[in-house]
């Protein structure tokens, strides 16, 4: 009798099963496993069959009688009951050996546990499958390429850009590149080329599909690294048209708005202007000295508002005002208001990093001009007598405290100082009130001081939003 053997060398680690009539022979660590039996032990059929898994046992049978039918190794995949009740998956293999007269003597085979495999394989299928989920729902085309530039991964998002955009399909081995016009295809070759040295590259570009249809992109480029070393490219692309669309109407809304800040605040200056120059008109009228001095005192005040506005007018930036030009520019109006020469009496300003925006800027110039007026007016009564040999000085310095929530302005002369009995504040000067609610205005804190030297005021206020 002839027997063929298609297992002489059966699978690591499987178990051999060996069948012979109604009884079968299983190897040690089947035995083991299946019946906690330590020897190889000759088994009734039907007893193996009590291991598999009750759902399984008709696929088995089936699978069993097919293959004796049509002459065939047994091939299946199925489930088994370990006595402790744990069920393992395993595979088997089976070859149906025959006699001379064809009849059925043996069939021999392995069993093999497959059950960490089949785990694996089940756990790498759901992570394959949520890797996909991710790719379809992502917002835009994802694909990576290889270091030759084709396609290796992509979803269908890419697809359907890649047909839009070249009117190709979209497969692996794919060089996109290969359906641009020649300069296109040079440089996003060169574009893939520095990516592949490590590069991030970013851009947005635009395509016209013709009928007015022109569509913005934003594309991104980076390097696939595995084990420290570049294998490819990965390829981000968004249509970002309507968001284009949408701050381009941002852009001419601003525009529109910047302008008809400025158109309001020259006619705001304009209309200051007037009035400054009806206060000079009938200050024309005026005979008594005092009520002169009061309507000068006022227009002095309204051009320091003109100021703002024509500053603001006339500065690209309409939330803020840099306060370093205005106040060059304010105290030159008061020189020349007070005839008074830079030669007799030094003006330093040191001004950094203060913009002061449109509700802090106005009582702060009101502020300014009280200051520098009042140190003009009153602190060298003895300027001829200084002059030349110790001139008068006035000193304006604006900055951010160290930890950049307020202000600090400070406005000092080295004239002759306040009087005796000053106070602060004091309503029956209306000057001095005016500095008052000026600094209330700007929610901030005021201190004087005065010696021989002259007189130092300091104001503290927060700094807009802070």
């Amino acid at each position: 009798m002839r027997v063929r053997n298609a297992f002489a060398e059966p699978l690591k680690p499987a178990a051999s099963a060996f069948r012979q009539t109604n009884l079968a022979t299983f190897s040690h660590p089947f035995s083991k496993s299946t019946t906690r039996t330590s020897k190889p032990k000759a088994q009734a059929v039907e007893s193996f069959e009590a291991t598999i898994h009750p759902d399984d046992l008709e696929l088995f049978l089936t699978e069993r009688d097919q293959a004796l039918a049509e002459r065939r190794y047994i091939s299946i995949e199925h489930r088994i009951l370990w006595p402790d009740g744990t069920i393992r998956v395993v595979q088997e293999l089976a070859e149906i050996v025959r006699d001379d007269d064809d009849n059925v003597v043996r069939v021999m085979g392995t069993v093999q546990d497959i059950t960490e495999s089949r785990q694996m394989e089940r756990t790498v299928k759901e992570q394959y499958a949520n890797l996909c989920a991710i790719l379809e729902n992502t917002d835009g085309t994802i694909a990576s390429r290889d270091r030759e530039g084709r396609l290796v991964v992509y979803n269908t998002a890419f697809i359907r850009i890649v047909k839009k955009l070249f009117g190709v399909e979209a497969k692996p081995g794919l060089k996109t590149t290969d359906h641009l016009p020649r300069e296109q295809q040079v440089y996003w070759e060169s574009v893939l080329a520095r990516v592949l040295e490590g590069e991030h590259h970013r851009e947005e570009f635009s395509w016209d599909f013709g009928d007015n249809d022109v569509r913005t992109y934003e594309i991104s480029f980076l390097p696939i690294i595995r084990d420290d070393e570049i294998i490819g490219t990965l390829e981000f692309n968004r249509d970002i048209t309507e968001r284009k669309q949408a701050e381009e109407q941002l852009r001419v809304a601003l525009r529109e708005k910047e302008a008809m800040l400025q158109e309001i605040h020259h006619r705001v200056k304009n209309n200051l202007q007037v009035v400054s120059s009806l206060l000079d008109f009938q200050a024309e009228y005026v005979q008594d000295e005092q009520t002169l001095n009061i309507l000068r005192d006022s227009q002095r005040r309204v051009k320091s508002m003109a100021m703002i506005h024509q500053q603001l007018y006339r500065t690209p930036d309409l939330s803020q005002i840099d306060f370093a030009t205005y106040i060059s520019n304010l105290a030159t109006e008061l020189f020349a208001a007070y005839r008074m020469s830079t030669a007799d009496v030094n003006l330093t300003v040191d001004v950094r990093d203060v913009f002061l925006e449109i509700h802090q800027a106005v009582p702060c110039g009101l502020l300014l001009n009280e200051l520098i007026s009042n140190a003009l007016k009153h602190a060298f009564p003895d300027l001829a007598e200084r002059l030349p040999s110790r001139p008068g000085e006035v000193a304006v310095t604006f900055h951010r405290t160290p930890d950049g929530t307020h202000y600090t302005l400070r406005v000092s002369d080295n004239g002759v100082g306040l009087p005796p009995g000053f106070t602060f504040p004091n309503e029956k000067t209306l000057g001095l009130f005016l500095i008052d609610a000026f600094v209330e205005q700007l929610d901030g804190t005021i201190d004087w001081h005065s010696d021989d030297n002259g007189t130092t005021c300091t104001i503290l206020f927060p700094i807009s939003g802070e």
